[in-house]
């Protein structure tokens, strides 16, 4: 290898190239064109198309220890408990089991690593960032997957307030409807937004909170703020928690029928309940066809149909 072909491989791997695709660039060159490398715009332009996971991201770690931190500041405690003395905290974060979402008001610029300006029909709030949990309850299948399409990007009508109210750098107990993401599966800069009549999602009991760090400009010392932070253990879909039929709704997906405001535990045990009724009616004498029996086992059927839902 000469100068400038090592300075290419330095240049590429400092962009997030795996080593082990570089080493087979450099290959003997018996491959056929086209097998797994730059297709004519070179390496330059094959490199655009690399996705790079938030855990590798630099500027997504940074926000991640950010948010981390913001909320040690302000509360005094871990965001959660599987976050306390963690040797890889942002990797620790993308796996919690606590839905977090970061919003600016601010364009997109550098939030993610291959995150582009959207464009002037791309108006909306930045999610800034989201970890699994928080990319599920927006509505993404696979996270780890579709994770370029909702962070970094302008998303049109997320309704999570980008500033909180004056003076206040922390908040709990905050709940908010919003309706699950449609998100652009297009190039950088593409826009995620609201679909009109998509699934109605309540955020119940968050912790919202600035992110912020202290950063030097200008041989000064400057607080940078970068967004909003929202945590939530559970969301509800299709209506509030009192709703009947709604779902509640825990990272890795957790889901209990809500029936009059009864959660799942309580609705299997409702069905334990009826089905010794159920039996206590046959032994009592009463067979198929009488009243009674008929309505508890109606009852029985419909309690059964909310738990398997």
């Amino acid at each position: 290898f000469g100068p400038r072909c090592r300075h290419r491989g330095l240049g590429a791997a400092r962009r997030g190239a795996p080593i082990s695709l570089l080493a087979k660039k450099g290959g003997k060159g018996k491959g056929k064109k086209g097998a797994g490398g730059p297709k004519g715009g070179g390496l330059a332009e094959w490199s655009k198309t690399l996705v790079i996971k938030p855990v590798d991201s630099t500027a997504l770690r940074l926000v991640a220890e950010t948010v981390c931190s913001s909320y040690s500041s302000s509360t005094g405690q871990p965001l959660h408990a599987t976050l306390k003395g963690g040797a890889d905290l942002p990797k620790a974060l993308w796996a919690a089991p606590v839905a977090l979402l970061v919003v600016s008001d601010k364009a997109p610029d550098d939030a993610a690593d291959d995150a582009a300006e959207a464009g002037p029909e791309a108006a909306g709030l930045t999610l800034v960032y989201a970890n699994l949990a928080g990319l599920e309850l927006l509505g993404a299948a696979n996270g780890d997957k579709e994770h370029q399409n909702f962070i970094g990007k302008s998303v049109r009508g997320l309704a999570l307030p980008a500033q909180l109210p004056a003076d206040k750098k922390f908040e709990s107990g905050y709940s908010k409807k919003l309706r699950r993401i449609q998100a652009s599966s297009s190039g950088a800069g593409g826009a995620a937004s609201e679909e009109e009549g998509g699934e109605e999602v309540l955020v119940q009991g968050a912790d919202r909170w600035i992110v912020e760090r202290a950063v030097i400009q200008d041989g000064q010392l400057a607080v940078e703020g970068r967004g909003v932070a929202y945590a939530a253990t559970s969301w509800v879909l299709g209506g509030g928690p009192e709703t009947p039929g709604a779902v509640v709704c825990t990272p890795g997906g957790g889901r209990a029928v809500v029936e009059g405001g009864r959660s799942l535990e309580e609705l299997e045990e409702a069905v334990a309940l009826q089905g010794a009724k159920v039996r206590s009616l046959k032994e009592s004498g009463l067979s198929k066809g009488q009243g009674e029996l008929d309505d508890a086992v109606a009852e029985l059927l419909r309690l059964k149909s909310l738990v398997s839902q």
